[in-house]
């Protein structure tokens, strides 16, 4: 007989406070668990869990998007993800950590690509500002 505790959808939706909907998004997101269905009746895990309060608490307070927490758990491995510890120092400095890693994956020519396209586009909201700045006098002479 196992000790291994389950909670149905319901209960994880209420002790993380959002909606069963939201869970079921996430199933599909995340393919890192897979809670037990029995007769259609979602069952999770502390386990599925702790993993499901991570996922808030990177989306939700630190603002990630569902890729940015994607590309974190592909970096140090769902286990880490999973035990991250929550002290606020800790995970600012980790958050940090993780982004490098990121931004280091970048190829050369995407970053010229994205060089590119941001002086391509600083030109454009020169050319703008020139426009509104000629529409605004001609407004004032009239």
């Amino acid at each position: 007989m196992t000790d291994i505790k389950y909670k149905n959808i319901s209960e994880v939706a209420e002790t993380l406070n959002i909606k069963n909907h939201t869970l079921r998004f996430w199933e599909k997101k995340f393919p890192y668990f897979n809670p037990k269905k029995i007769n259609g009746v979602r069952y999770y895990s502390e386990k599925d869990i702790s993993y499901l309060k991570q996922i808030q608490i990177h989306l939700k307070e630190k603002g990630y998007t569902i890729k940015g927490v994607s590309n974190i758990i592909k970096t140090i491995g769902i286990e880490s993800f999973r035990n991250i510890d929550m002290d606020l120092e800790n995970s600012e400095e980790l958050s940090q950590k993780l982004e490098l890693p990121v931004l280091n994956e970048v190829e050369d020519n995407q970053a010229e690509s994205i060089t590119a396209f941001n002086d391509t586009l600083n030109e454009k909201t020169e050319k703008i500002q020139d426009v509104i700045h000629k529409l605004k006098k001609i407004r004032d002479a009239l």
